[in-house]
């Protein structure tokens, strides 16, 4: 069968068919069809027909298989390959670029317009519903050269073939053509002009691969693929190409890559590649894994403005990354954006993660970096950013702590440390009482006072100086500055402390001394941006006060139990909270106009110890934790009055700050800050005054400034019991 020209011709073998010379059809309705073998001994070139060649068995062509039809150009069929521009389509996509030297970003995501392109492609396929050219059949071996120009070819459509073997070359030019494989395909080259391709085997073997277009404002050339191995034995090159092999799992070229105005979607793909170069090419690897890597042996050079999109797990430190053995080399202008996709949004070990994620042995040069995509991202315990370092090198860095990662931190330091503190002020306060009063009132010669001029009041007895009972609520209102804390804490600190005093005690050589012993309620909440934090807990201590003429020291021993409630967005925590501590307050008395002015200097120290049983979980994760042991030194200046009408208002001003006031707490790779208290100033003016001969109240208000932002109000009432054993 020589030819078939102008005719309707069907041939169907009933076993075998063979043709010993050339297929030639023109505008022929053209069938062969072996039963159990196709045998196809000449040429075939069917131009302008219908051509369905295939068998149940083997179709072998012995020479080159052609197919022309210009049904594609003629209008009897709806698809038009002309989709558009890929450069219009990145440019549109954008990229942000920074220098090696920046580490700024840029979150903006694009629009990928490529994702349109390829739909759009996809729908003009989708729509085809008979193809010009089918060859059918078990193993399809071309051994000449498989040519399709403005075609629409489909080998192995209504059953797949178990391979396609092509030993020439495989071009394609302006046609749409679907290859259907369950086992291999192979071909010696495989070129493609203004094409669609859809190839669905097991392994793609060529030993080249070229692309090209020829206008690249309107056509492109797209090849789709499916398949676990595409192996190029020499080069691959593509220009205005998207090549979308969005299930396979490896690409190697053993000679060059070369990418022009394309588009690289493999997101399961390792790739190898002899030497590598990119212009204008976008190439996606995120497929939500971070774990593809492109090997290059030699060189990588890249040209004009590249997009990788990429996975990052900062949780482990995986990502997607690309590695040269050679050097990593850049045109004038040249730069590489990376879209980070972001998974397993973990904390990152040590607050700091670098990703080397464009490696070159022999180095990088002439190519910015930039970034772009997912860049910052929050966990219950941290905040975390991503950062283009230049070099193809990026960074995970923490830039701070939730508020829920700082719930113990601050129920130490607040509600433990600074409620100690407070214990400690409340529990001197009848030490200042007493050191209010001049020295002819205490002193061991008071009894011989004899001119009551020289007194500034003279009542019976002086109650501050008998045993007696009191009562002392405080309330403080702040907010409060901590280290490594973004934002200051709003506090309230309150509770009360009952107490009792005993009489003032000659000790001998000048000295008197007074014991007080106490409990109370104390109180706290903390809020940091929706996290909650109350304590409520009860406290116990003892107070000694020892004086000598205008010198006056006293020791304050107390302990405080407290549980804890903590309202975060994970969820509500209760703990229980221990703190103790012991503090000194020294101080002299110069005393002016005979004790109605006092200038009183002071020194307190405190030693302060916190722990948190049992912490709470944050999101799941125990909270390791060690004790706080804080030490605060405050030196302060107080300037009191003493009237003869019972009334001593007073000035006060010291200044606190904090040694040794550090804890440990880390949750899983984290660890948390210790949300130390900063210095801070303390200020204020109060007003004591004694009513009748048992009662002395006063009230202090306190402004707080530096480290601590806010007011505090303190009361105290004193009952004299008993008869009273030191008169005037």
């Amino acid at each position: 069968m020589a030819s078939l020209l102008k005719s309707k011709v069907a041939v169907n073998a009933g076993k075998k068919l063979n043709v010993k010379g050339s297929v030639n059809s023109t505008g022929s309705l053209l069938s062969l069809i072996g039963l159990e073998e196709t045998h196809i001994g000449g040429s075939v070139n069917a131009t302008d027909s219908s051509s369905t060649i295939g068998s149940n068995g083997d179709v072998t062509f012995d020479k080159n298989v052609s197919f022309k039809n210009t049904v594609l150009t003629s209008g009897n069929s709806n698809v038009d390959l002309q989709v558009g521009s890929i450069s219009t389509a990145l440019t549109a996509s954008g990229t942000s670029t920074t220098s090696n030297e920046t580490t700024e970003a840029n979150n903006d995501t694009p629009n990928l317009d490529v994702n349109k392109l390829i739909g759009t492609i996809q729908g003009k396929v989708k729509d085809i519903e008979e193809y010009n050219s089918t060859i059918e059949g078990k193993n399809v071996t071309v051994k000449g050269s498989l040519n399709a120009t403005n075609d629409l070819l489909a080998i192995g459509r209504g059953h797949a073939v178990e391979k396609l073997a092509v030993n020439g070359d495989t071009t394609l030019d302006n046609s749409v053509v679907m290859i259907n494989s369950s086992g291999d395909v192979v071909t010696n080259g495989l070129k493609a002009k203004d094409a669609f391709v859809f190839i669905n085997a097991k392994d793609i073997k060529a030993k080249d691969i070229d692309t090209s277009v020829s206008d690249s404002s309107k056509f492109i050339s797209y090849l789709e693929t499916a398949n676990e191995k595409f192996a190029v034995d020499n080069n691959m090159t593509m220009k205005n190409t998207i090549l979308n092999s969005k299930y396979t799992t490896n690409i190697a070229v053993g000679g060059a890559g070369d990418f022009n105005t394309t588009v690289l979607n493999i997101p399961n793909a390792n790739a190898q590649f002899g030497s590598l170069k990119t212009e204008n090419t976008m190439v996606s690897l995120q497929n939500n894994q971070a774990n593809n890597t492109i090997s290059v042996t030699g060189d990588y050079t890249v040209a004009g403005d590249n997009l990788f999109y990429m996975d990052f797990d900062p949780a482990t430190g995986a990502y997607d990354r690309v590695h040269v053995g050679g050097a990593i080399t850049g045109a004038d202008g040249a730069t590489i954006t990376v879209n980070s996709n972001l998974v397993n949004k973990g904390d990152v070990a040590n607050g700091y993660q670098i990703y080397d994620v464009f490696q070159g042995n022999n180095g990088v040069s002439g190519v910015s970096f930039g970034l772009q995509g997912e860049t910052a991202y929050s966990t219950a315990l941290a905040n975390y950013q991503m950062e283009s370092l230049g070099s193809g090198k990026y960074a995970f860095r923490r830039t701070g702590y939730t508020p829920t990662a700082l719930v113990n931190p601050v129920a130490v330091q607040l509600g433990g440390f600074l409620t100690q503190v407070q214990t400690y002020d409340t529990a001197f306060d009848n030490l200042d009482m007493v050191m209010m009063l001049p020295m002819t009132a205490y002193g061991p010669n008071r009894y011989a006072v004899e001119d009551e001029e020289a007194m500034v009041y003279s009542p019976l007895f002086i109650p501050e100086l008998e045993k007696g009972v009191w009562f002392r609520p405080f309330a403080n209102f702040e907010n409060v500055d901590m280290h490594q804390v973004g934002g200051k804490v709003d506090s309230q600190t309150y509770g009360a402390l009952v107490g009792g005093d005993t009489a003032l005690k000659d000790l001998g050589n000048g000295y008197q001394g007074m014991m007080s012993a106490y409990v109370g309620y104390t109180g706290a909440h903390q809020d940091l941006d929706g996290v909650s934090n109350y304590q409520n807990g009860g406290v116990v201590g003892v107070t000694g006060a020892i004086y000598k003429n205008g010198f006056f020291s006293g020791l304050t021993v107390s302990a405080n139990a407290s549980g804890n409630s903590a309202s975060t967005p994970y969820g509500s925590n209760d703990f229980f909270m221990l703190s103790a501590g012991a503090a000194s307050k020294t101080g002299y008395n110069w005393e002016l106009a005979n004790g109605r002015f006092i200038i009183q200097p002071s020194w307190l120290m405190s030693y302060t110890f916190a722990n948190v049983f049992d912490p709470n979980d944050i999101a799941g994760m125990k909270v390791d934790s060690s004790a706080l042991h804080a030490v605060q030194l405050a030196p302060g200046l107080k300037f009191i009055g003493n009237f003869s009408n019972g009334w001593q208002p007073y000035l006060t001003v010291d200044y606190r700050f904090n040694i040794c006031d550090n804890a440990d707490y880390k949750v899983g790779v984290v660890d948390l800050p210790d949300a130390r208290v900063k210095s801070y100033i303390e200020y204020g003016l109060g007003m004591q005054k004694r009513w009748g001969d048992r009662f002395t109240g006063y009230g202090q208000f306190l402004g707080r400034g530096i480290g601590r932002n806010g007011v505090g109000l303190n009361l105290g009432m004193r009952w004299m019991v008993g008869d009273g054993r030191n008169p005037r």
